[in-house]
């Protein structure tokens, strides 16, 4: 920490010729091991060499943990342990010790060794490791610890301010896709700027948040033209976490695809069987000075468009200044908004709350609410950016 700043110490050049190399070597021989004998040959064997380039002992297990995520760990066992240990446990119980598995071994036709080897084998320490299809090397082992040590950092934080030149429409979708508490704005130079709500502002469904802002924080490291900001927590102080596309993050990893959203596909069905409305998916940005309102999609019918967004995390905060955001368009704008965490979301016309999914009649009679002359009567032209 510098300050108050967050400046992480990124794996680089250094570190891909020495102990990252040694990593790299051992990993060739961990396929058939525990994931326990696996843990102290990164601890001992290439802790030692990192230890002698200034890099302190976790960081090795930390590169470990990132990789093991590519690994299978299995149960290793002829018998199934739960039976193994019922069967030693209760001869235990009544013979000593080398005569319970003497016994054990005639009954299930295994040897004192391999019982005594398999008792415990689908315990998480015991199993044993299968190796991934493609090794990586000692460069992609560094890019993905930076990207972990990134992630982390985020999943910390209260708020992330994302500025993007290029590849702008990727990060948005991406953004939109996990549901992320974003405010989209345009910088004077025409940039594209990303307000995220990070998961220290939110009270409910945080694990499942933080993991969304991780993945959206690969989905920024695939990208260029970026720079990025966040105001995270550590040690009970609240520091600053710069980032850009400059910082070795970019890995060769995939970033995970967010299919089409259930809720929608369940709503777009509903729509149908209900009638006349349907739902359509459009490119639209709406545009109010520098402020953005980015749609999920559109419900369509005889009467017109309503462009709705699907708000599935949310403060009051934020919720008001959504909607502040929707009054400005002078058009019919709604927010479908979770009420399962949180009961208290606000009424109005402008807003329809559901839980879990999104019943199509209430969305429709909300839909031609706006669209009645009354509730629009000088409804301006809609102001749409490809």
């Amino acid at each position: 920490m510098d300050d108050d700043r967050v400046v992480p110490r990124w794996l680089g050049p250094r570190d891909e010729t020495t102990w990252l190399l040694a990593m790299y070597e051992e990993l060739a021989d961990f396929a058939g091991l525990s994931v326990a004998e696996a843990d102290e040959r990164v601890r001992m064997r290439v802790g030692a060499i990192a230890r002698n380039e200034g890099i302190v002992g976790r960081v090795p297990l930390a590169v470990w943990t990132v990789e093991r995520r590519r690994w299978t760990a299995h149960v290793a066992s002829p018998v199934p342990p739960e039976r193994l240990r019922s069967i030693v446990f209760d001869l235990a119980a009544v013979l000593p010790r080398d005569e319970a598995l003497e016994r054990a071994s005639r009954e299930l036709g295994l040897s004192p060794a391999s019982i005594v080897e398999a008792l415990f084998a689908d315990r998480s320490a015991q199993r044993r490791l299968s190796a991934p299809d493609r090794r990586l090397d000692p460069i992609e082992l560094g890019r993905r610890y930076n990207l972990a040590l990134a992630q982390t950092l985020v999943m910390r934080s209260s708020e992330l301010v994302v500025t993007v030149a290029r590849d702008a429409q990727t990060v948005v979708r991406a953004a939109k896709a996990r549901r992320l508490m974003t405010c989209f704005e345009t910088t004077d130079d025409a940039r594209m700027k990303l307000v995220i709500s990070g998961p220290l502002a939110l009270f409910h469904a945080t694990s499942k948040y933080r993991r969304a802002l991780a993945e959206l924080l690969a989905v920024l490291a695939s990208t260029t033209g970026w720079t990025a900001h966040a105001l995270v927590s550590l040690e009970n102080e609240w520091r600053l976490f710069e980032l850009s596309d400059g910082a070795p993050i970019r890995t060769s990893g995939g970033v995970p695809e967010v299919d089409e959203s259930n809720l929608e596909r369940r709503l777009a069905v509903d729509l149908d069987r209900l009638g006349p409305y349907r739902l359509e998916r459009e490119n639209v940005i709406l545009k109010s000075g520098n402020r953005l309102h980015v749609p999920d999609f559109t419900v369509v019918g005889p009467n017109g468009r309503v462009r709705v967004e699907v708000v599935s995390h949310w403060t009051p905060t934020f919720l008001e200044t959504k909607r502040a955001l929707l009054r400005s368009f002078g058009e019919p704008l709604l927010l479908c908004v979770d009420a399962r965490d949180d009961e208290s979301v606000p009424e109005g016309p402008d807003v329809v709350s559901f839980r879990g999914r999104i019943d199509a009649a209430t969305l429709v009679a909300a839909a031609e609410r706006l669209l009645s002359p009354s509730a629009c009567p000088s409804r301006a032209p809609p102001r749409d950016e490809a």
